[in-house]
């Protein structure tokens, strides 16, 4: 995957780092959002590329980690100062993009979710929405002062 094109204008400039977790049980993956001007919009580069760039994890402004195989989605982060901008959804949307393209189960969850999960299922589009459960466990925050 070398770029995925997501149509929300409002949200940040972003581009994105794919990080393959095979050795995890059942293998993983994380796309980790960056949103400074270095590479265009969209950009997917995998973890070779993003060393060779010099991209530190100090940097991102969002994380989504699932597995590819099932769709399962285990967390979504966005740091705190770049809350309530999109960034979640636009995340969502090019994971399930990047599904889709390579012929695997579309996203979805178990219902487990915090409140701005909740908040994250709601905002997304009806053919993403409808692929996820109704809440059905509340989940502390990832971080003590998430709003």
């Amino acid at each position: 995957m070398h770029a995925v094109e997501v149509a929300m204008p409002a949200a940040p400039h972003c581009w994105y780092v794919e990080l393959p977790e095979p050795d995890a049980t059942p293998p993983a993956a994380t796309l980790v959002a960056f949103s400074d001007l270095r590479f265009p919009e969209g950009t997917v580069l995998d973890a070779g590329q993003a060393e060779a760039a010099g991209v530190s994890a100090a940097h991102q402004v969002a994380a989504f980690r699932w597995w590819p195989g099932s769709g399962l989605v285990h967390q979504i982060y966005v740091g705190a100062e770049h809350r309530r901008r999109g960034l979640a959804v636009k995340l969502g949307l090019v994971t399930f993009g990047m599904q889709v393209a390579r012929g695997l189960p579309h996203l979805h969850d178990d219902g487990r979710r915090t409140d701005l999960g909740e908040t994250w299922r709601q905002a997304l589009p009806e053919f993403m929405s409808a692929t996820m459960a109704e809440r059905s466990e509340w989940l502390p925050p990832m971080t003590p002062a998430a709003v």
